[in-house]
């Protein structure tokens, strides 16, 4: 009996050096990381069936801070509206083209900025310039490069009175312009990230050091109000939700990135079978239409039917953290039948879900809302996934409606719920 126990001791051990060797041989293989110092850039591209497309900004990401990309460094145009920004148009994290911003114009103190589309054939430039960077006495403060360039050297962020600010020469682009702006948006909250100097304190619109994501070949500074050329705006449709029996919808809406350090994009995806699909969309209606119930009776006393039928819904799956347990994002609405004695209305309900291995769905977020209601809680629609901070991870970026307009919220997927990571920008 002796015997046996110290063979299984042994066995164990045994068994435990192999896992850490193999661990830590793993870690070894694995390329290090280089830290992320910013700006980083995310926006949401709006493109109309006739191809007309506009960049409405979101946020920008600054030593792991995210700010409101709709306010950063105006002066007067936000750093992430400027012309000649380039971005990087994705899909589910991965690449389809790249908008250059041309015409950034103010509707109702918001900006957003219309320029050329391009397709993802090759990169805007096969051969970029050398970027020139005045870095003053110090050479260790950040320093934004183009894609395809070196990694800078990363330190303390300059303060935006620092006349020795690093900037960047942003490569020359075409002015041809194909595509128009967009509607006009509304004012809508704005971020509850952490304000500094940055953000809260324009810097002078003549400062040739002002910093920016992009600049002009001759340096200048293209951000000055009599440089600015406002394309006169044209109507786009507001995005629709798709309805199964209503076809396409009628603005696409994708995640752009502007960032000068470049970025390995995974696919965030997850393909599901049509059997798949049919299976696990049911689940989460159910799952929908039980806490739709409980939110109704526990905001007025509304008692809803048993069976449900949802309109304009839409599922869609990710795998964020390449578990292999796919995060279900199920969004829909329900309109109940309106009588003499109640008034029309209609509910909008956001449902988050974890896949397991066996088929099964467990619910990690939900947001519910009334027509009525929509000062005390907002309604989201999903955009699209998003490695937000450019480490490989994704998020769950949703466009915000309440009652005095449209916002941006960016979430951090945990294992058992949705982490807050932005609010605010003045989505349009």
């Amino acid at each position: 009996m002796f015997i046996t126990h110290q063979l299984y001791r042994k066995a164990a051990v045994c068994a435990m050096v192999t896992c850490v060797t193999a661990y830590l041989l793993a870690q070894i293989s694995q390329p290090k990381q280089k830290p992320r110092t910013g700006p980083r850039a995310i926006s949401v591209l709006e493109m109309d069936a006739k191809g007309r497309a506009r960049m409405v900004p979101v946020t920008i990401l600054i030593q792991d801070r995210y700010y409101d990309a709709s306010q950063y460094q105006s002066n007067p145009v936000p750093m992430a509206a400027e012309p000649g920004t380039v971005y990087e148009v994705l899909e589910a994290n991965q690449p389809v083209g790249f908008f250059t911003t041309e015409q950034p114009q103010q509707l109702r103190g918001n900006w957003v900025s219309a320029g050329t589309w391009k397709e993802k054939t090759a990169e805007p430039e096969s051969k970029p310039a050398k970027v020139e960077v005045d870095l003053g006495k110090d050479d260790d403060r950040p320093v934004l490069k183009r894609h395809g360039e070196s990694n800078p050297k990363s330190s303390k962020p300059s303060g935006p009175d620092d006349p020795d600010r690093p900037t960047l020469k942003r490569p020359a682009e075409s002015k041809d312009s194909d595509s128009g702006s967009g509607s006009t948006p509304t004012i809508a909250k704005r971020s509850a990230a952490p304000v500094d100097d940055n953000l809260s304190k324009d810097t002078n619109e003549n400062d040739p050091d002002r910093p920016v994501l992009r600049k002009t070949p001759a340096g200048a500074n293209p951000t000055n109000a009599g440089d600015v050329k406002m394309a006169a705006p044209v109507r786009v449709a507001a995005p629709a939700k798709v309805a199964p029996q209503t076809g396409a919808e009628q603005v696409k809406q994708y995640v752009a990135i502007s960032d000068a350090q470049k970025s390995d994009y995974r696919p965030f995806k997850y393909e599901l079978k049509d059997d798949e699909k049919k299976t696990l969309g049911a689940k989460m209606q159910k799952i929908a239409a039980f806490n739709l119930q409980k939110w109704a009776l526990e905001h007025g006393g509304v008692k809803l039917v048993s069976n449900l039928t949802f309109t304009d819904f839409d599922l869609r799956a990710y795998d964020v953290d390449y578990s292999n347990n796919p995060e279900l994002i199920f969004t829909a609405s329900y309109s109940p039948v309106a009588t003499a004695k109640t008034k029309p209305i209609t509910y909008y309900l956001t449902l988050v879900g974890r896949g397991d291995a066996t088929g099964e769905v467990s619910p990690i977020f939900s947001q519910i809302t009334d027509s009525t209601r929509l000062d005390a809680y907002s309604r989201l629609e999903l955009v699209d996934a998003v490695d937000a901070d450019g480490y490989g991870r994704g998020s769950l970026l949703f466009r915000e409606y309440t009652d005095s307009g449209k916002s941006f919220v960016l979430y951090r997927v945990d294992s058992y719920n949705l982490t807050k990571l932005f609010e605010g920008a003045s989505g349009e």
